[in-house]
C-alpha cells in the first residue's frame, strides 16, 4: 500500500485527477497499455479454455527438491 499525496493518485488501475476544483477526472490509460502489453506477449496459436487463469508452471511439483524436516512438515501439513 501506497500513500500518494497532491492532486492526482493512483488506485486499483485508475488515476484519480482532482486537478480541477469541484471535479474529479477518471482514467485508466496506463492500466489499460499494461492489459495491451500482456495481451501482446500471448501466444498467437494458443486456442481453447483453461480452468485457470494461473501459469501452468504453478501447478508442477519439483519431485527432486528438499523435502521439509518433520518439525516444518507439521507446520505445513497436506490437505
Amino acid at each position: 500500500m501506497t500513500v500518494s499525496h497532491g492532486k492526482t493518485h493512483k488506485y486499483l488501475g485508475m488515476t484519480l485527477d482532482y486537478t480541477t476544483s469541484g471535479q474529479v477526472k477518471v482514467t485508466m490509460f496506463d492500466y489499460i497499455e499494461e492489459i495491451l502489453a500482456a495481451f501482446d506477449a500471448v501466444d498467437p496459436k494458443a486456442t481453447g479454455t483453461k480452468a485457470s487463469a494461473s501459469l501452468d508452471k504453478l501447478f508442477k511439483v519439483n519431485e527432486k527438491c528438499e523435502k521439509l524436516g518433520p518439525k516444518l512438515a507439521t507446520a505445513f501439513p497436506l490437505w
